[in-house]
């Protein structure tokens, strides 16, 4: 089951800050390799960033913003990723760590629909294998009313 979570025009203005100054910094640090050619990386930054938001706000964890180098999106070991297709899949890498939670996030805003989660390693099927990367169905994740984070802001089931 997955929840649709308003995005307020505050937050929006939060995350939309938050993706320019990420953009900027890898920008600076000339580390901006998009996982897709074209396209407008500001916006996709400002997507992420509002992905985050709306997962944050659902399973109500920490959402720190731009972060640190090797930062998580939410909580402590979250990670989120975001599609504006309605139905979209889960995108995971083969880099991506095995033990840490992902959450799909489907949409512009300001309703986004925090569809479900996995964890990277339950991810990582050859059935759902693309090129480089693998696609997870939104009907094959878990719940994300299944999601239950631990006191410290991890996840457990």
């Amino acid at each position: 089951m997955s929840v649709t979570v308003k995005i307020e025009w505050h937050e929006y203005l939060t995350a939309a800050l938050v993706g320019v100054a990420r953009q900027i910094v890898a920008e600076a640090r000339d580390c901006n390799r998009p996982l897709y050619s074209g396209g407008d990386e500001v916006i996709t930054n400002i997507q992420g960033a509002t992905a985050e938001l709306a997962a944050a706000k659902v399973l109500n964890l920490y959402w720190g913003g731009i972060g640190l180098p090797k930062r998580v999106d939410i909580g402590r070991d979250t990670e989120v990723r975001h599609t504006e297709y309605p139905a979209g899949g889960l995108l995971i890498k083969d880099k991506d760590e095995d033990s840490r939670p992902y959450v799909l996030v489907r949409g512009t805003p300001p309703f986004l629909e925090v569809v479900g989660w996995m964890y990277g390693r339950d991810a990582k099927q050859q059935r759902w294998r693309k090129d480089g990367y693998f696609l997870v169905p939104g009907e094959e994740l878990v719940a994300i009313n299944e999601f239950r984070a631990k006191p410290d802001g991890g996840a457990i089931v």
